[in-house]
């Protein structure tokens, strides 16, 4: 029966054979003699294209297209998404053109390629405008119920429906593929926003066919069942077709071209920085203590910046893009200073702005706890039950992704430390421990964290948050004025450790505006202080410090510096992650396994905190409860976080560290090596998580904090707040942008990571060396993020609700 139901057309199989000989005819001079453009899997790619196209037309696929949709829509995939790309891969044009007799090029094609109307026309039907407009209208006009109706019952229509599809196709990949010798007229990271806006429509349109209530075409109503297969889970594989794999050809370009833009160099500020970073390095580990490095740091060695042209200086870099008409253009951008914004620079030079604002937070701090001790036990009414969960950790997560570790800039904690130490003249001033100066410490406290919060519940009971409150605020005290500089941010505070991983992907960091004004400084206030201003109590030397790790961004820095030389810069994201040389006062990232077990610790947890919540995961705790006839559910929760958290991640990353090593040993690569640097490539993934979890509770719940204030003022007699709508905290349906921005939240997390993890195994390695190193890594990140999307496709506790 699957034999017969193959429909090969001989017109339609001759001609493309003809077009496959057409190429080789054209292809085959041009390998022989070596051209670059032309090597032999690119005819494979070709030929595997048109094969793809033979296939979807001509195979069961066709035929069953008429009773299941998701066999149409497995059809329409190929023409859309497979066919296009592989053929353009080949890049076909001159091997087509070559490959006709030499009568019809010298009299028809030649003539065409000439006229400058022509060329116009094809770069305007080629533009990037185009393709997006074309393959999203298609998409859904021909998926409109009475125009899909018609072409499954009329023969012509259904051929024309086909070819309307692999049209817009090729017009869509053609400006991504840019096949040879075509050129184009944009930068190539436009198309970063063109395959990504791309994917948002293709989830939107995936997502109405997966989670529709009725059959939207009502010949699979008929067609379905005839052949024992429900229409409605019918229409859900079609939908999940789309969405999965569809996501996946329009995310998997978007790595490549991340990895592309990753491989052009660093700009000179960076790597300038870098070069005194080496030349000041005393301290194998870099985790020296703030009084030692200052010491070190002011006797450090400077260089003079290269005068060689590199990507984004301020003399420019010729770059060759592939522009019709030009040989190239020049980019040459200076990082932008937050501090020349109106009203966000005034912000930023003023201490007095920022203690206010870090005042302020104190005081809501301290109302947070009052209520804590004092307010109802219901956390959904409770400002210590919803504030910190639900606002707090939502802001917190996007602030990162924006605008960089901006919280612990207004951070409460600091105004205790600054009043104490005027009070007791400067605190104790002693040395932080020297077998207390790596992350261990902070390792270890951030387990504790997502255990209690899982295991105990801690989002459920706002007197116990009110104590830790409360705690942390003690033990932060007590630290500073025990021990100078900032050492219970830098070695201690669990929320500091989260905010300094995730501003990895930053597009902001504290740095030199100017490095020549730095190499003619000697006196390095910045970082050891002017007698008014204590500097930087995390022992960052400015000219030195590379990205965010560690930095507060309290910006002592910038009100000690004397030439004002110290800003808040834009930087390209990822930076952070995949510079490998030495950092002050941190080292190199890659001899730091304290640094990466804590980088592990944070991404895991993103999934393990998601998944402590969902339908699944808690059915199984409750079911252990019940067979082991438990009190509650520690036992079942710890056994999750510890599973989830160490076990399972144990055996991935060993697993993943001793595959690259193997497969990298003749490179000189080594699993402590692989561990120690890939695993900075999840941390867009495990960001990702976070944003998904931390933003679909404040997306849900933000009203529940309204409800509070207004609970909050009528205790204490403020009758104008008016009465709490306590619905606001209750039942209200997620809205239906939600999950299509969580899926595409995911969606960036995967490409990024996938780009950076690639881009650092770049660094180790080199040529055939690169896949055969990030290959495990790779499969771990692709992993993740599917149990990110199996996350957010279950049903949600929602916590911080009076459900």
């Amino acid at each position: 029966m699957f034999l017969s139901e193959w429909q090969i057309n001989p017109w339609l199989t001759g001609w493309l054979c003809l077009v496959v000989g057409i190429y080789l005819r054209g292809f085959l001079p041009r390998m022989r003699k070596g051209a670059s453009a032309f090597p032999p899997w690119r005819a494979c790619l070709f030929i595997a294209g048109i094969l793809s196209f033979w296939i979807a037309v001509s195979s069961p696929l066709d035929s069953f297209g008429g009773y299941l949709l998701s066999v149409h829509m497995t059809q329409h995939l190929v023409l859309i998404m497979v066919v296009p790309p592989l053929v353009l891969a080949g890049n076909p044009g001159l091997p087509l053109m070559m490959g006709l007799p030499r009568s019809i090029r010298r009299n028809w094609i030649e003539p065409l390629l000439a006229s400058s109307s022509v060329r116009k026309g094809f770069a305007r039907v080629t533009s990037p405008v185009v393709g997006w407009v074309s393959l999203v209208l298609v998409t859904w006009v021909w998926h409109v119920p009475f125009l899909y109706e018609l072409a499954l019952v009329n023969a012509r229509w259904h051929v024309f429906e086909h070819l309307c599809f692999t049209v817009a196709a090729f017009l869509f990949w053609w400006p991504v593929v840019q096949p040879y010798p075509i050129r184009v007229g944009f930068p190539r990271w436009v198309l970063i926003a063109y395959l990504l806006t791309a994917d948002i429509q293709n989830t939107i349109f995936s997502a109405l066919f997966c989670f529709s209530e009725r059959v939207l075409y009502p010949t699979y109503a008929a067609t379905s069942p005839a052949i024992g297969v429900d229409p409605l889970s019918d229409q859900a594989l079609a939908g999940a077709i789309m969405w999965v794999p569809g996501g996946i050809a329009f995310l998997v370009p978007v790595g490549v071209i991340c990895a592309e833009l990753f491989n052009s160099r660093r700009p000179e500020s960076v790597r300038k920085r870098q070069r005194i970073a080496a030349r000041a390095r005393n301290h194998p580990s870099g985790t020296d203590a703030a009084g030692e490095v200052l010491d070190q740091v002011a006797t450090s060695g400077r260089s003079r910046s290269s005068s060689a042209p590199v990507v984004g200086s301020h003399s420019g870099h010729v770059i060759s893009l592939p522009q019709l008409g030009a040989s190239g253009m020049t980019s040459g951008s200076g990082a932008l200073d937050l501090g020349d914004v109106p009203l966000v620079g005034a912000y930023l030079r003023s201490r007095k702005a920022r203690l206010f604002l870090r005042t302020l937070m104190l005081v809501l701090a301290g109302c947070i706890v009052a209520d804590g001790f004092l307010g109802p036990s219901n956390e959904a009414m409770n400002a210590a039950g919803v504030l910190p969960f639900t606002h707090w950790r939502g802001v917190l997560v996007l602030s990162l992704l924006v605008v960089g570790n901006v919280f612990c800039s207004i951070c409460p904690f600091v105004v205790p430390r600054m009043v104490g130490r005027r009070l007791f003249g400067g605190g104790l001033g002693l040395s932080w421990p020297r077998h207390l100066r790596n992350k261990w410490g902070a390792v270890i406290i951030v387990f504790g964290w997502l255990w209690a919060y899982e295991a105990l519940a801690l989002w459920a009971s706002p007197l116990a948050t009110a104590w830790i409150i409360l705690g942390y605020f003690m033990v932060g005290f007590a630290i500073d004025m025990v021990f100078r500089g900032a050492s219970f941010c830098k070695w201690v505070c669990p929320i500091g450790q989260f905010n300094f991983i995730n501003s990895m992907i930053s597009p902001v960091e504290i740095g030199p505006k100017d490095p020549k004004v730095c190499d003619g400084c000697t006196t390095r206030e910045c970082v050891k202080g002017n007698g008014r201003i204590e500097g930087c109590g995390l022992a960052l030397f400015i000219p030195t410090k590379v990205g965010n790790l560690d930095c507060t961004g309290c910006l002592d820095c910038a009100d000690a510096c004397p030439h004002g030389n110290v800003g808040v810069l834009t930087r390209d994201r990822g930076l952070d992650l995949i510079a490998s040389g030495w950092r002050s006062s941190i080292g190199k990232i890659g001899r730091r396994t304290d640094l990466s077990i804590l980088v592990l610790l944070l991404v895991f947890g993103a999934f393990v905190n998601a998944a402590g919540m969902v339908g699944p995961m808690l059915f199984w705790q409750d079911e252990m409860v019940f067979r082991l006839d438990l009190q509650s559910r520690l036992i079942p929760a710890t056994l999750l976080v510890v599973g989830l958290l160490v076990v399972i991640p144990f055996f991935m990353v060993g697993i993943g560290a001793w595959l690259s090593g193997w497969l990298g040993k003749a490179r000189g690569v080594t699993p402590g090596d692989a561990m120690r640097r890939l695993a900075y490539g999840l941390v867009p993934m495990g960001a990702a998580m976070w944003i998904v979890h931390f933003g679909f509770h404040l997306a849900t719940s933000a009203g529940t904090g309204v409800s509070v204030i207004q609970r909050m003022g009528r205790d204490l007699g403020f009758e104008f707040m008016g009465t709490p709508e306590w619905i606001w905290g209750c039942c209200l349906t997620p809205p239906a942008w939600l999950l299509p921005m969580e899926i595409t939240a995911l969606n960036i997390g995967l490409v990024s990571s996938l780009a950076v993890v690639w881009r650092i195994a770049f660094q180790m390695v080199s040529g055939n060396g690169v896949m055969r190193v990030a290959m495990p890594w790779l499969l771990m990140v692709s992993v993740l993020y599917l149990c990110g999307l199996w996350l957010i496709l279950q049903p949600m506790d929602m916590r911080g609700t009076v459900l």
